[in-house]
């Protein structure tokens, strides 16, 4: 069982060491997105928002109208990719400020982290990558 407290080294930060290299490296490579943060879940978590694995990011926005109409079109795009898969609850909020883009949390709402996870949270990881890596592609 993974503790919240369990941890691995990649590229020199400190991430839950339930999180498969792939995944880091998947979404970290992504262009259209900065990744805030990432969780794996953790089964004995004291508060039940630290047992779903989620990811955070946030879809920039810009400096013009025009570029921040373009970012806000992107970012709806991306929010509605994400909310069509299963098990996935996803929230997203414009930063104050137009030009620093829209915030996005999108968590995985069933029990369950670390390297016993079952097939359905193994899943969701790959499935949300692939939305993002999909909505790239079209961009």
């Amino acid at each position: 069982m993974i503790k919240p407290t369990d941890f691995k080294r990649w590229r020199n930060l400190k991430v839950d060491v339930g999180l498969e290299d792939s995944w880091l490296e998947r979404l970290n490579a992504l262009r259209i997105v900065k990744i805030l943060g990432t969780c794996s879940g953790h089964d004995d978590a004291k508060y039940w928002t630290e047992r779903w694995p989620v990811v955070w990011f946030r879809v920039p926005g810009g400096r013009t109208k025009s570029i921040q109409a373009q970012r806000a079109k992107l970012a709806d795009k991306i929010i509605c990719r994400l909310a069509r898969l299963r098990y996935t609850h996803v929230q997203a909020r414009v930063a104050a400020r137009a030009r620093y883009g829209t915030l996005v949390h999108v968590h995985h709402p069933v029990d369950g982290g670390g390297p016993g996870r079952d097939k359905r949270t193994r899943q969701w990881w790959e499935d949300v990558i692939a939305a993002l890596e999909a909505v790239q592609e079209e961009a």
